[in-house]
């Protein structure tokens, strides 16, 4: 059994132009690939977001004035803090997830059939079957899931609180351009 695992070390080796051996690395990459895309987006959507301490200073809310001052909060606040939104939105989704185990199984379902049509077997069906085709049958699944669980509710209703909070803080968050006459009076702690 030694010599075996050493003949294999050294076949390894003499293969891969003078490289160590690794007896754990992945073979074909796909778990690399796929953890690699999912931490990209997980890192885009956070790095984008504004300061935390920043979004939640109660000191900037305050009513608008007019319908123009809202609008023009609500166009300058939802570009600002679009980040911010989104990381507060995929929260609730998955609160609201956690809540039904049984849609947090379908997700992992629909994630596990997107895993093997698209980064394990991706020549899988070819040349019949093209990515389109694909993309439709994943979501024909994951909506049939849905209305199966009848998850469209709970993911309809977390969406809409989603939506609420950002408009209700958009609109009674002081922009950068507007004067904050308050903060000579608030004490420095």
């Amino acid at each position: 059994m030694a010599t075996t695992v050493a003949a294999a070390a050294a076949a390894a080796a003499s293969n891969n132009n003078n490289k160590s051996f690794s007896p754990t690395r992945v073979p074909n990459r796909w778990v690399e690939r796929l953890m690699g895309g999912a931490s990209d987006h997980l890192y885009h959507w956070w790095s984008s977001a504004a300061p935390w301490l920043t979004f939640f200073d109660t000191h900037q809310l305050a009513t608008p004035a007019s319908a123009t001052e809202a609008r023009d909060r609500l166009l300058h606040n939802l570009v600002m803090y679009r980040g911010n939104y989104t990381v507060i939105a995929m929260g609730m989704m998955t609160l609201a997830a956690l809540m039904r185990p049984l849609l947090l199984l379908a997700g992992v379902l629909v994630a596990a059939l997107y895993v093997y049509l698209f980064v394990v077997n991706p020549a899988w069906g070819m040349p019949y079957v093209t990515p389109r085709v694909k993309q439709g049958a994943v979501a024909l699944v994951a909506l049939t899931l849905v209305f199966a669980l009848d998850a469209f509710s709970t993911i309809s209703s977390s969406c809409m609180v989603a939506l609420l909070l950002a408009l209700a803080h958009a609109a009674s968050r002081r922009t950068s351009e507007e004067p904050d006459f308050e903060a000579a009076y608030r004490s420095k702690v």
